[in-house]
């Protein structure tokens, strides 16, 4: 038998869906929840990039993702999908040619149980690496835009005239 006092100490165990949404514009949406075997429908905050404010079905899938970690000012998170990688293998051989530089978006979502009608928490994220493997895929996703790494400007003394004087 528990004290007053353990019972009131404990923390309050709420379930949660725990969801991904992963977007690319050569292969479309796909929506999974987390260790569920059953489709599950939510409801999508109004400021999502596609189906605001609608509800969407997510299908169960087994994936594990890291809570994102925040170095200096950078956001990243690492996603593991299990057999759902086999299926995103043969998504990726959809992107060829110029389709290779158009970025694609990674969602993390997570709603408590009984309140389906909005997240609790919402991570829009930029996909920077796809790892395939034998057992699966890892997605690796970070708040920067790799596509505009790199990418700079060409320094002319007709647009910058100092750099007469330095030469």
């Amino acid at each position: 038998m528990t004290t007053r006092r353990e019972f009131f100490t404990q923390k309050i165990r709420r379930l949660t869906y725990k969801t991904i949404e992963i977007y690319h514009p050569s292969v479309g949406i796909r929506r999974y929840v987390r260790k569920s075997q059953n489709p599950v429908n939510l409801t999508l905050e109004l400021s999502a990039p596609r189906n605001g404010g609608q509800e969407v079905e997510f299908q169960g899938a087994f994936f594990d993702y890291t809570l994102p970690k925040q170095d200096s000012s950078t956001i990243t998170a690492a996603v593991q999908l299990g057999l759902v990688g086999r299926e995103l293998k043969q998504e990726l051989k959809k992107i060829k040619g110029a389709a290779r530089a158009q970025q694609g978006e990674l969602i993390i979502r997570e709603w408590f149980k009984g309140e389906e009608s909005s997240p609790a928490f919402t991570l829009r994220l930029f996909i920077t690496n796809v790892a395939v493997e034998r057992g699966g895929a890892a997605i690796a996703a970070s708040q920067d835009d790799p596509a505009n790494r790199g990418v700079s400007e060409i320094y002319r003394t007709s647009r910058f005239p100092g750099l007469k004087e330095s030469i």
